[in-house]
């Protein structure tokens, strides 16, 4: 895994979901990256997974990011205070 593809990829995931209010200890991205191009839903209660793709222009999947985020049920994500 390239960490700095990685730290790039958690520093804007979490800018797309701070700007929904989703609580940053809420938002879970895990160190393997998704070789189909990136996937997000609903982990344990009250957690959001976020899996980046493994390759490929970071700036197509945070542009659907935003989507992918709008078709989850997200009312038992904790909101930042």
């Amino acid at each position: 895994m390239d960490i700095a593809r990685f730290k790039e990829l958690t520093r804007r995931v979490l800018e797309v979901t701070d700007s929904l209010g989703l609580h940053r200890e809420a938002v879970s991205l895990p160190l393997e990256l998704d070789p189909e191009g990136g996937s997000v839903r609903l982990a344990a209660p009250g957690r959001l997974e976020v899996i980046g793709p493994e390759e490929g222009d970071l700036d197509d999947f945070i542009a659907v990011l935003p989507d992918m985020l709008s078709a989850l049920d997200l009312g038992a994500v904790p909101r930042a205070d």
